[in-house]
Order: structure tokens, then sequence, then C-alpha cells
């Protein structure tokens, strides 16, 4: 099945995901029956490229690598990217835009707009499932189109494939992580004895922390995904200014570098659940014994701890991420929305190759 695919949003991981589909041809080709075709790139700064016959993958990356542009900046000015969406013969448009956390936006517009037109789409952006996502699942369903967001929490670690593939009639009753690979990666280095400004600047060095780190530090991000895991696992319709949110600012080496002598160790703490059938998150600094397994990732690293009805606690952990896990997200979902198609039209086996 030849499946054609356009991008809104071309960056880091949108590349690396390019990296991992030449990568990943013949596997694609041979046990999921897909051949993937690019006719759409659409990028802020880099400009458009649109083509039925198909993109060159190979070049398109080469030109990037060398910061060249993809067209130039008067051919970019005269192109609106919601028309280059509807007018797009991509099946599966890619939201890759970065994240607005106060807003959603351009990214649920994006994806809005391609949904009406029938498209499916795929975004790691965690802003519109943040502050839209029943709205945008209803959506997708009333126009019988795929939906996913993998990437948006934890990269590519399968945590909402996991409930709502692998934990069938589960209620999830409650979650708690530490889903900031910024503000660990600070604290981290901090328990060594390293100062706040310190241990910032060298997570910017190493490619951790943004130039401006303060959605990291001030909790906007991890309210972002808690916010985001509330919507999808409890069907709420909360947006990340109703989390309760704390950051890490004000906090000090000399603290924390004491505390696992005491058997306690400091992290950013995610946490969302239900109270009294109503849901609500909050994310904020917390000492925990060193018997907690969240107190016991360092560095980038991630953890989640699922509470179900059925199958009581479930603990994932991500080691270490890269931008690749990311990149797979978006893969595992490309496969998801091939399978899916593939079952509707009646093409593939009840029983698919894993």
């Amino acid at each position: 099945m030849r499946l054609s695919l356009g991008f809104v949003g071309f960056g880091n991981v949108g590349q690396e995901f390019g990296r991992l589909l030449l990568e990943k041809k013949e596997i694609l080709r041979d046990k999921y029956d897909l051949e993937a075709e690019i006719v759409l790139i659409c990028t802020k700064t880099r400009g458009v490229l649109a083509s039925d016959r198909g993109i060159d993958l190979d070049d398109v990356l080469a030109r990037l690598s060398r910061r060249a542009l993809l067209s130039t900046a008067d051919q970019t000015s005269r192109m609106d990217v919601f028309d280059l969406i509807r007018e797009s013969t991509a099946d599966i448009i890619f939201e890759l835009t970065p994240l607005d956390v106060f807003t959603g936006q351009p990214a649920t517009l994006h994806i809005e707009t391609a949904i009406r037109a029938g498209k499916h789409v795929i975004t790691a952006n965690k802003g519109p499932i943040a502050y839209h996502y029943r709205f945008l699942r209803d959506l997708a369903n009333t126009r019988r189109v795929c939906f996913r967001f993998e990437g948006t929490v934890m990269d590519g670690t399968p945590i909402f494939n996991l409930v709502s593939e692998c934990l069938p009639a589960s209620e999830v009753l409650s979650f708690r992580g530490v889903l900031n690979s910024t503000t660990n990666f600070i604290l981290t280095e901090m328990e060594k004895g390293v100062g706040f400004a310190a241990a910032l600047s060298k997570a910017q060095r190493l490619g951790i922390a943004e130039a401006d780190p303060s959605l990291d530090i001030d909790g906007w991000d991890s309210a972002a995904k808690v916010s985001a895991m509330l919507n999808v696992f409890m069907d709420a319709d909360m947006n990340p200014q109703q989390v309760e949110r704390t950051g890490i600012r004000g906090l000090t080496e000399s603290k924390i570098s004491q505390l696992p002598q005491m058997g306690r160790r400091v992290k950013l703490v995610c946490e969302g659940e239900r109270n009294m059938g109503h849901p609500s998150g909050r994310v904020l600094p917390l000492e925990l014994p060193l018997t907690d397994p969240l107190a016991n990732v360092p560095g980038t690293s991630s953890i989640l701890e699922i509470e179900t009805d059925t199958m009581g606690r479930l603990t994932i952990l991500e080691n270490e991420p890269r931008l690749r896990q990311t990149a797979y997200a978006l893969l595992s979902d490309l496969i998801s929305i091939r399978r899916h198609i593939g079952r509707e039209r009646g093409l593939d086996s009840m029983n698919p190759k894993i």
C-alpha cells in the first residue's frame, strides 16, 4: 500500500523521522506492505516543497543539512499553510510545529484543517492534545480519519497505545511520573553539589535545555503533559493552565545534595487523578523516599506509573531518550494508521505480523 505523507513543520524531529523512514524502507515494504511517498514539506524558515509526483527525501535531508532553502523567500511568502494542507494529495499530515504551551496554536488549526479535508493526522506536538483533544478526537471520528499522537508524552514510549490497545475495559484511576528531561538533569546535577545556574548551563551546552528554558524549569512543559494525559486517559477537557504548577526555581544545591543521606531525593513530579469523579492534575517538586521508583530515575530519563482498576499499578521507564525515540513514535503511528486502513479495506489479516 502506497501512502502519501505531508509535513507541516520539518525540524529536528521531522528530519530524524525522515532518516528513519529511509532506514526502515525495506522492513516497511516487506513486513507491513507500506511504501511511503512524501508530497509536501512545509517549514517556517526553510521554505516549502510540494509535488504530487513525490519528493526526494535524500535530497531534502542533504539540503537541510547544508542549511539550504527548499524554496525562495518570494515563493514561500505566496503560500498559505492552510491551503497547502487542504490542496495536498497527502493521505496523512504530520503536524510537527513547535509547541505553544499557552494556546496550543497554530498546531490545533493545522490539525483541524487536515481532518476536515479528510486526511489522517499524526502529531508530536502536545499543545493540541493538552488544549483541544476532545474536539479533535470527536472531529476525527466524525470524518472517519485517524488521529495519532504517541510522541507527545515520553517520546516513543507507547503510553497511549498501552492504555488504548493493551488495557481494554480498564479505567485509569491515577498517574504519576517524572516527565521533563531538562529539570530531571538539573536536579541530578544539583544533587552532586552543582549550583542551579551551572547545572542549567551544562544542560544547555549538551543540547538538553533550550536557550530559553523557562517552560521547563517553571513546570509548563510538565503541565502540558499532565493535561494531555488527563484528557486522553480520563476524558477530561482541561488545559495546562488548569494544572496546579510549581517549578524548580528557588531550589538550592545545598539542601538537595544532603537529602540522599537522609534517604530522600527531590524530583519534579507530575500527578493526575480523579477526585469525586473530577480529573485534576499537579506538577511540583517533591521529596521522595529512595524506595520510590520515581526517585531512582537520573539525568534525562523519564518514568510513568499508571494505576488502573484492573491491573493495579504499571510502571514504564524510558532510559536517556534521544531524538530517535520521538521519531520512532511517528513511525509507530504511521504503521498504526496503515493497519487501520488495511482492516477497513479488508486487505489485512485479523492477526497481523508483529
